[in-house]
């Protein structure tokens, strides 16, 4: 996100791009106060995010404006976000929120590595991967621990479930049936495999928990889906002046920077100026005697070479400094706006 602007700048702009066209900016406004709300962020609102070198949000509050950018475009079908680089407090505050989402209608995927159970408790399904992409277990969560117990695997009661779990699908999980050595561990990934397709095949289709659909719903729900993204989204003249007028307000709190792109320029300039100095204006040639030599329409040979490198040399000048800011430290704001359309 770009650190010069607010949370809720950050936040209304991703809103005002990808809402619906038909939205006005008292309805975009009002949605922003519903995100800004949803994720406790209402009382920082107006505080800038800050850098490394400048004070802002805290860590957390930064993951839940980047929660926030991606909610303000009202995905309708689903919600990516990953649960990671937080401290297990943060880490379950966000799964807290993800859970207050879901209850809105929209369904949450979440990747989460190493949680505390209860983060993992929030959860109503899970898919368990094993090396090769093989799934070890999809369903409800309250059913996983009993699922890998009927395996033969141990859960110690004062271990936190989700871990163990993390365990046994790296290969390091007790097992009551076997033992488990670092070259038997490929075979048990792949028994894992066998046993979920034998064990839900016993049972009851997934479809129950939404996983499976049929190709007639799978092509209506695309079509539905293309219909929403046909209304969405801001025209291109909208987004360019949105553009324009958040790179005013970059500029504006970048005083310091604004400074140094004014100095450069005008010593690009400047050394342009030097150069044909000498000419005293007379940057032409011929056999036209003054005062009527200034209307020859030969010009100097030597000064064309000269005055294209010190043009090149200005132009490269007057530009680095905005274009350091933009093709290093905005190019991931460039990366995700552009994935977003």
């Amino acid at each position: 996100m770009l650190r010069e602007l607010t949370v809720r700048e950050n936040i209304y702009h991703s809103a005002s791009v990808r809402l619906p066209k038909t939205w006005t900016v008292t309805q975009i406004n009002k949605f922003v106060d519903d995100v800004l709300e949803v994720l406790n962020l209402s009382h920082v609102q107006h505080n800038l995010i800050g850098s490394e070198t400048e004070r802002g949000i805290s860590g957390g509050q930064r993951k839940r404006v980047n929660i926030g950018m991606e909610l303000a475009g009202v995905i309708p079908v689903s919600y990516l976000v990953p649960i990671a680089f937080l401290d297990s407090t943060s880490s379950l505050k966000v799964a807290e929120i993800l859970q207050r989402i879901a209850s809105l209608g929209l369904t949450v995927v979440s990747v989460i590595h190493q949680p505390r159970y209860e983060i993992f408790q929030q959860f109503d399904d899970i898919l368990m991967l094993i090396p090769g992409g093989l799934t070890a277990y999809i369903g409800p969560t309250a059913f996983v621990v009993e699922y890998f117990k009927e395996l033969g695997f141990y859960f110690d009661a004062l271990a936190n479930p989700a871990d163990i779990l993390m365990d046994i699908i790296s290969g390091k999980g007790i097992n009551a049936k076997q033992t488990i050595t670092p070259a038997a561990q490929v075979e048990l990934w792949l028994s894992f495999g066998k046993e979920w397709v034998i064990k839900r095949a016993s049972q009851e289709p997934i479809t129950s928990i939404g996983l499976i659909h049929t190709d007639e719903e799978n092509t209506k729900s695309s079509k539905d889906l293309d219909d929403i993204a046909s209304k969405r989204g801001s025209s291109l003249f909208t987004q360019v002046v949105l553009c324009h007028n958040r790179y005013l307000i970059q500029q504006y709190r970048r005083a310091g920077s604004l400074a140094t792109e004014i100095c450069v320029a005008s010593l690009a300039g400047a050394l342009m100026g030097v150069a044909v100095s000498a000419q005293n204006g007379e940057l032409f040639k011929g056999i036209v005697v003054s005062p009527y030599a200034y209307i020859t329409p030969s010009t100097q040979e030597w000064l064309i070479p000269q005055l294209g490198l010190l043009t090149g040399m200005a132009c490269g000048l007057a530009g680095a400094p905005a274009g350091v800011k933009v093709f290093s430290e905005e190019q991931a704001v460039y990366w995700r706006e552009s994935a977003n359309g």
